[in-house]
Protein backbone atom coordinates (compact mmCIF):
# COMPACT_ATOMS: atom_id res chain seq x y z
CA UNK A 1 0.00 0.00 0.00
CA UNK A 2 2.58 2.17 0.79
CA UNK A 3 4.52 1.72 -2.58
CA UNK A 4 1.31 1.27 -4.50
CA UNK A 5 -0.89 3.99 -3.42
CA UNK A 6 1.12 6.50 -1.70
CA UNK A 7 -1.13 9.62 -1.56
CA UNK A 8 -3.39 7.42 0.41
CA UNK A 9 -0.93 6.18 2.32
CA UNK A 10 0.35 9.77 3.10
CA UNK A 11 -3.32 10.97 4.38
CA UNK A 12 -4.00 8.00 5.96
CA UNK A 13 -3.93 9.32 9.48
CA UNK A 14 -5.41 13.06 8.35
CA UNK A 15 -8.99 12.31 9.79
CA UNK A 16 -8.08 10.30 12.68
CA UNK A 17 -6.54 12.15 15.05
CA UNK A 18 -7.95 9.90 18.27
CA UNK A 19 -5.89 6.60 16.70
CA UNK A 20 -4.51 5.61 19.27
CA UNK A 21 -2.81 1.74 17.89
CA UNK A 22 -1.85 1.35 14.04
CA UNK A 23 -0.34 -1.54 13.18
CA UNK A 24 1.83 -1.59 9.79
CA UNK A 25 3.36 -4.27 10.20
CA UNK A 26 4.86 -6.71 7.07
CA UNK A 27 3.76 -3.91 4.58
CA UNK A 28 7.35 -3.63 2.85
CA UNK A 29 7.58 -0.16 3.72
CA UNK A 30 10.67 1.33 3.03
CA UNK A 31 10.21 4.57 5.04
CA UNK A 32 7.49 6.79 6.80
CA UNK A 33 6.55 10.04 5.56
CA UNK A 34 8.07 12.84 7.64
CA UNK A 35 4.95 14.43 8.47
CA UNK A 36 2.61 10.88 8.65
CA UNK A 37 1.79 11.18 12.90
CA UNK A 38 1.27 14.87 12.78
CA UNK A 39 -1.81 15.31 14.77
CA UNK A 40 -1.87 12.04 16.37
CA UNK A 41 -2.02 13.24 19.80
CA UNK A 42 -3.81 10.02 21.32
CA UNK A 43 -1.18 7.66 19.66
CA UNK A 44 0.20 5.06 22.28
CA UNK A 45 1.15 2.15 20.62
CA UNK A 46 2.79 2.02 16.26
CA UNK A 47 3.54 -0.88 15.24
CA UNK A 48 6.22 -1.22 12.06
CA UNK A 49 7.57 -4.65 12.35
CA UNK A 50 8.64 -6.83 9.59
CA UNK A 51 9.08 -4.29 7.30
CA UNK A 52 12.24 -2.65 5.38
CA UNK A 53 13.04 0.57 7.56
CA UNK A 54 16.37 1.29 7.86
CA UNK A 55 16.36 5.03 9.50
CA UNK A 56 13.31 6.78 11.35
CA UNK A 57 12.49 9.87 8.66
CA UNK A 58 8.93 10.51 10.32
CA UNK A 59 8.28 13.22 13.30
CA UNK A 60 7.03 11.74 16.80
CA UNK A 61 7.27 14.88 18.81
CA UNK A 62 3.61 15.36 19.05
CA UNK A 63 3.01 12.34 20.46
CA UNK A 64 2.81 12.86 24.19
CA UNK A 65 1.25 9.41 25.38
CA UNK A 66 3.07 6.96 22.72
CA UNK A 67 4.26 4.05 24.59
CA UNK A 68 5.65 1.66 21.80
CA UNK A 69 7.58 1.85 18.97
CA UNK A 70 8.05 -1.16 17.62
CA UNK A 71 10.42 -1.13 14.63
CA UNK A 72 11.75 -4.81 14.98
CA UNK A 73 12.59 -7.12 12.28
CA UNK A 74 13.32 -4.27 9.83
CA UNK A 75 16.43 -3.17 8.16
CA UNK A 76 18.24 -1.36 10.69
CA UNK A 77 21.84 -1.75 11.14
CA UNK A 78 22.45 1.96 12.24
CA UNK A 79 20.40 4.63 13.31
CA UNK A 80 21.92 7.75 12.52
CA UNK A 81 21.71 11.44 14.45
CA UNK A 82 18.89 12.54 12.61
CA UNK A 83 16.74 9.14 13.50
CA UNK A 84 18.23 9.15 17.51
CA UNK A 85 16.86 12.74 17.27
CA UNK A 86 13.34 12.31 16.28
CA UNK A 87 13.30 9.33 19.53
CA UNK A 88 14.98 11.81 21.70
CA UNK A 89 12.26 14.64 20.54
CA UNK A 90 9.30 12.60 22.40
CA UNK A 91 9.35 13.21 26.33
CA UNK A 92 6.51 10.57 26.99
CA UNK A 93 8.15 9.01 30.18
CA UNK A 94 6.44 5.47 28.98
CA UNK A 95 8.34 5.38 25.68
CA UNK A 96 10.14 2.49 24.38
CA UNK A 97 11.60 1.75 20.97
CA UNK A 98 11.96 -2.51 19.61
CA UNK A 99 14.50 -3.08 17.21
CA UNK A 100 15.14 -6.74 18.19
CA UNK A 101 15.53 -8.65 14.94
CA UNK A 102 17.12 -5.88 13.08
CA UNK A 103 21.09 -6.50 11.72
CA UNK A 104 22.27 -4.31 14.10
CA UNK A 105 26.01 -3.34 13.10
CA UNK A 106 29.16 -2.48 15.13
CA UNK A 107 31.56 -3.44 12.64
CA UNK A 108 32.68 0.41 11.33
CA UNK A 109 33.93 3.77 13.14
CA UNK A 110 30.80 4.84 12.21
CA UNK A 111 28.54 2.75 14.02
CA UNK A 112 30.47 3.87 16.91
CA UNK A 113 27.94 6.50 17.96
CA UNK A 114 24.73 4.73 17.45
CA UNK A 115 26.17 1.54 19.64
CA UNK A 116 26.95 4.59 22.24
CA UNK A 117 23.32 5.63 22.18
CA UNK A 118 22.15 2.04 22.67
CA UNK A 119 24.37 1.70 25.91
CA UNK A 120 22.99 5.03 27.95
CA UNK A 121 21.08 4.69 30.89
CA UNK A 122 18.68 7.45 29.16
CA UNK A 123 17.95 5.58 25.91
CA UNK A 124 14.29 4.68 25.19
CA UNK A 125 15.22 0.97 23.83
CA UNK A 126 13.75 -1.46 25.04
CA UNK A 127 15.35 -4.88 26.02
CA UNK A 128 18.55 -3.71 24.97
CA UNK A 129 20.51 -6.98 27.17
CA UNK A 130 19.06 -9.14 24.48
CA UNK A 131 20.33 -7.09 21.48
CA UNK A 132 23.47 -8.48 19.21
CA UNK A 133 25.22 -6.80 16.20
CA UNK A 134 27.41 -8.01 13.62
CA UNK A 135 30.82 -7.30 14.66
CA UNK A 136 34.35 -7.10 11.93
CA UNK A 137 34.41 -10.64 11.62
CA UNK A 138 30.67 -11.20 10.69
CA UNK A 139 29.74 -12.44 13.97
CA UNK A 140 27.04 -11.92 16.18
CA UNK A 141 27.82 -10.24 19.53
CA UNK A 142 25.66 -8.84 22.52
CA UNK A 143 25.78 -5.46 22.66
CA UNK A 144 27.57 -4.39 25.63
CA UNK A 145 30.61 -1.88 26.96
CA UNK A 146 32.95 -3.98 25.36
CA UNK A 147 31.29 -3.71 22.24
CA UNK A 148 31.92 0.00 22.68
CA UNK A 149 35.40 -0.17 23.85
CA UNK A 150 36.23 -2.68 20.78
CA UNK A 151 34.71 0.01 18.23
CA UNK A 152 36.51 2.53 19.94
CA UNK A 153 40.14 0.93 19.73
CA UNK A 154 39.35 0.02 16.00
CA UNK A 155 38.76 3.75 14.86
CA UNK A 156 41.87 5.02 17.19
CA UNK A 157 43.81 2.43 15.53
CA UNK A 158 44.24 4.36 12.07
CA UNK A 159 44.63 7.79 13.90
CA UNK A 160 47.58 6.19 16.30
CA UNK A 161 49.21 4.90 13.05
CA UNK A 162 48.92 8.05 11.09
CA UNK A 163 50.11 10.09 14.62
CA UNK A 164 53.10 6.75 14.68
CA UNK A 165 53.68 7.41 11.16
CA UNK A 166 53.90 11.11 12.04
CA UNK A 167 56.30 10.85 14.17
CA UNK A 168 58.41 8.42 12.68
CA UNK A 169 58.62 10.92 9.71
CA UNK A 170 58.92 14.07 11.95
CA UNK A 171 61.32 12.69 14.47
CA UNK A 172 64.04 12.48 12.19
CA UNK A 173 63.05 15.63 10.77
CA UNK A 174 63.12 16.90 13.90
CA UNK A 175 66.06 15.34 15.00
CA UNK A 176 68.30 16.48 11.87
CA UNK A 177 66.97 19.98 11.76
CA UNK A 178 68.29 19.94 15.39
CA UNK A 179 71.59 18.59 14.34
CA UNK A 180 71.84 21.09 11.44
CA UNK A 181 70.92 24.21 13.56
CA UNK A 182 73.93 22.56 16.55
CA UNK A 183 76.27 21.90 13.07
CA UNK A 184 75.67 25.49 11.81
CA UNK A 185 75.96 27.27 15.41
CA UNK A 186 79.02 25.51 16.21
CA UNK A 187 80.90 26.17 12.59
CA UNK A 188 79.68 29.70 13.08
CA UNK A 189 81.04 29.98 17.07
CA UNK A 190 84.57 28.18 15.41
CA UNK A 191 84.71 30.41 12.28
CA UNK A 192 84.08 33.66 14.63
CA UNK A 193 86.22 32.04 16.66
CA UNK A 194 89.45 31.83 14.16
CA UNK A 195 88.03 35.11 13.02
CA UNK A 196 89.34 36.54 16.17
CA UNK A 197 92.37 34.47 16.54
CA UNK A 198 93.34 35.67 13.29
CA UNK A 199 92.43 39.43 13.79
CA UNK A 200 94.33 38.79 17.21
CA UNK A 201 97.20 37.81 15.46
CA UNK A 202 97.43 40.45 12.74
CA UNK A 203 97.03 42.99 15.48
CA UNK A 204 100.13 41.57 17.03
CA UNK A 205 101.94 41.16 13.37
CA UNK A 206 101.23 44.64 12.73
CA UNK A 207 102.43 46.26 16.52
CA UNK A 208 105.78 44.47 15.82
CA UNK A 209 106.32 45.41 12.12
CA UNK A 210 107.87 42.91 11.00
CA UNK A 211 108.95 41.65 7.38
CA UNK A 212 105.34 42.12 5.63
CA UNK A 213 103.73 43.81 8.18
CA UNK A 214 106.40 46.95 8.82
CA UNK A 215 103.80 48.65 7.21
CA UNK A 216 100.17 48.40 7.48
CA UNK A 217 99.20 49.67 3.96
CA UNK A 218 101.17 50.59 1.04
CA UNK A 219 99.29 53.89 -0.77
CA UNK A 220 99.73 54.50 -4.35
CA UNK A 221 98.59 57.67 -5.78
CA UNK A 222 99.35 60.13 -9.04
CA UNK A 223 101.17 63.11 -8.04
CA UNK A 224 98.77 64.96 -9.21
CA UNK A 225 96.35 63.89 -6.33
CA UNK A 226 99.29 64.62 -4.04
CA UNK A 227 97.05 67.68 -1.95
CA UNK A 228 94.58 65.53 -1.68
CA UNK A 229 96.01 62.32 -0.08
CA UNK A 230 98.00 64.91 2.44
CA UNK A 231 94.99 66.56 3.36
CA UNK A 232 92.59 63.48 2.83
CA UNK A 233 93.84 60.50 3.08
CA UNK A 234 97.43 60.29 5.40
CA UNK A 235 96.78 61.84 8.29
CA UNK A 236 93.66 60.84 8.73
CA UNK A 237 94.42 57.09 7.95
CA UNK A 238 97.43 56.87 9.92
CA UNK A 239 95.77 58.36 12.67
CA UNK A 240 93.04 55.98 12.82
CA UNK A 241 95.42 52.64 12.27
CA UNK A 242 97.38 53.99 15.10
CA UNK A 243 94.70 53.83 17.23
CA UNK A 244 93.53 51.20 16.03
CA UNK A 245 96.51 49.15 16.78
CA UNK A 246 97.47 50.99 19.86
CA UNK A 247 100.82 51.86 18.47
CA UNK A 248 102.73 55.18 17.22
CA UNK A 249 104.61 53.68 14.89
CA UNK A 250 104.13 54.38 10.51
CA UNK A 251 101.70 52.49 9.70
CA UNK A 252 101.13 53.70 5.71
CA UNK A 253 103.97 53.61 3.31
CA UNK A 254 104.08 56.16 0.91
CA UNK A 255 107.24 56.01 -1.92
CA UNK A 256 108.41 59.67 -1.81
CA UNK A 257 108.73 59.39 2.30
CA UNK A 258 110.06 55.79 2.66
CA UNK A 259 112.16 55.09 -1.03
CA UNK A 260 115.97 54.67 -0.59
CA UNK A 261 117.51 57.86 -2.76
CA UNK A 262 119.91 56.52 -5.54
CA UNK A 263 117.59 53.16 -6.48
CA UNK A 264 115.88 52.84 -9.38
CA UNK A 265 112.03 53.81 -8.24
CA UNK A 266 110.56 50.63 -9.75
CA UNK A 267 112.41 48.61 -7.18
CA UNK A 268 111.78 50.82 -4.41
CA UNK A 269 107.91 50.21 -4.91
CA UNK A 270 108.42 46.33 -5.22
CA UNK A 271 110.75 46.63 -1.61
CA UNK A 272 108.01 49.45 -0.03
CA UNK A 273 104.91 46.88 -1.38
CA UNK A 274 106.26 43.44 0.00
CA UNK A 275 106.68 45.19 3.31
CA UNK A 276 103.24 46.36 3.52
CA UNK A 277 100.05 44.24 4.17
CA UNK A 278 98.34 45.49 1.46
CA UNK A 279 98.03 48.12 -0.87
CA UNK A 280 95.64 51.34 -1.47
CA UNK A 281 95.35 52.45 -4.43
CA UNK A 282 93.47 56.01 -4.63
CA UNK A 283 91.74 56.19 -7.80
CA UNK A 284 91.30 59.13 -9.86
CA UNK A 285 91.56 60.15 -13.71
CA UNK A 286 95.09 61.14 -12.80
CA UNK A 287 96.05 57.96 -11.60
CA UNK A 288 94.89 56.09 -14.68
CA UNK A 289 96.44 58.33 -17.04
CA UNK A 290 99.83 57.81 -15.10
CA UNK A 291 101.98 54.50 -16.23
CA UNK A 292 103.80 54.32 -12.70
CA UNK A 293 100.42 54.31 -10.79
CA UNK A 294 99.18 51.20 -13.33
CA UNK A 295 102.64 49.62 -12.95
CA UNK A 296 102.39 49.97 -8.78
CA UNK A 297 98.97 48.29 -9.33
CA UNK A 298 100.25 45.57 -11.51
CA UNK A 299 103.02 44.86 -8.77
CA UNK A 300 100.79 44.80 -5.82
CA UNK A 301 98.51 42.10 -8.33
CA UNK A 302 101.41 40.07 -9.05
CA UNK A 303 102.39 39.82 -5.63
CA UNK A 304 99.04 38.45 -4.53
CA UNK A 305 98.41 41.76 -2.33
CA UNK A 306 94.81 42.49 -1.03
CA UNK A 307 94.05 45.65 -3.01
CA UNK A 308 91.90 48.38 -1.69
CA UNK A 309 90.25 50.99 -3.81
CA UNK A 310 90.30 54.53 -2.92
CA UNK A 311 87.78 56.62 -5.59
CA UNK A 312 88.28 60.41 -5.50
CA UNK A 313 85.06 61.95 -7.38
CA UNK A 314 83.82 60.66 -10.45
CA UNK A 315 86.46 58.60 -12.05
CA UNK A 316 86.16 57.55 -16.34
CA UNK A 317 85.23 53.87 -15.54
CA UNK A 318 85.95 53.10 -18.65
CA UNK A 319 89.72 53.89 -18.24
CA UNK A 320 89.83 50.68 -15.72
CA UNK A 321 92.58 47.73 -16.39
CA UNK A 322 90.74 44.35 -16.87
CA UNK A 323 92.29 43.26 -13.69
CA UNK A 324 91.40 46.81 -12.30
CA UNK A 325 87.86 46.47 -13.43
CA UNK A 326 86.96 42.56 -11.59
CA UNK A 327 88.09 44.21 -8.68
CA UNK A 328 86.26 46.92 -8.54
CA UNK A 329 83.07 45.44 -9.57
CA UNK A 330 83.56 43.03 -7.07
CA UNK A 331 84.55 44.65 -3.88
CA UNK A 332 83.52 47.75 -1.72
CA UNK A 333 85.39 51.01 -2.10
CA UNK A 334 85.95 53.69 -0.30
CA UNK A 335 84.53 57.14 -1.62
CA UNK A 336 84.87 60.43 -1.96
CA UNK A 337 82.22 62.92 -3.00
CA UNK A 338 82.20 66.80 -3.73
CA UNK A 339 79.64 69.18 -2.09
CA UNK A 340 78.42 72.20 -3.29
CA UNK A 341 81.52 73.99 -2.11
CA UNK A 342 83.76 71.35 -4.09
CA UNK A 343 84.67 70.32 -0.74
CA UNK A 344 85.50 66.25 -0.30
CA UNK A 345 83.16 64.54 1.70
CA UNK A 346 84.06 61.17 2.95
CA UNK A 347 81.40 58.25 2.72
CA UNK A 348 82.20 56.38 5.62
CA UNK A 349 84.27 56.55 8.33
CA UNK A 350 88.49 56.45 9.75
CA UNK A 351 87.03 53.56 12.22
CA UNK A 352 84.86 51.63 10.21
CA UNK A 353 88.23 51.50 7.02
CA UNK A 354 90.96 50.63 9.89
CA UNK A 355 88.74 48.06 10.94
CA UNK A 356 88.25 46.79 7.42
CA UNK A 357 92.14 46.71 6.97
CA UNK A 358 92.82 44.70 9.92
CA UNK A 359 90.11 42.30 9.07
CA UNK A 360 91.28 42.04 5.11
CA UNK A 361 94.70 41.58 6.41
CA UNK A 362 93.33 39.07 9.21
CA UNK A 363 91.85 36.98 5.89
CA UNK A 364 95.50 36.59 4.91
CA UNK A 365 96.56 34.33 7.84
Amino acid sequence: MAKSNKPIFESLLTHNPSVETIDLARNNIVSIPNNFFNNTNYMKHISLSGNSISQITFNIKSMGEIEILDLSHNSITSLNQKSRDYISSNMSPNFSVLLDGNPLSCAVCEDYEFIQWLLLDSTPVHNIQNLTCRNQTLENEQITDMTLNKLKKMCDEPLERRNLIIVSIVAPVVSLTVVVIVAVTISRCVKQMNNMRKIKKAEGLLQRGTDAYEFAAFLAFCSNDEHFVYHHVKPNLEEALKSRLSTQRELVCIGDNHFNFGKAILDESVRCIRRSSLVICLLSDAFFMSDYCLTEFQQAHHMDKRIIFFVKGQIDESMLTPGMEVLYRNQARVLWSEDDNREYIMKTTWDKVSDSIVELIADTL
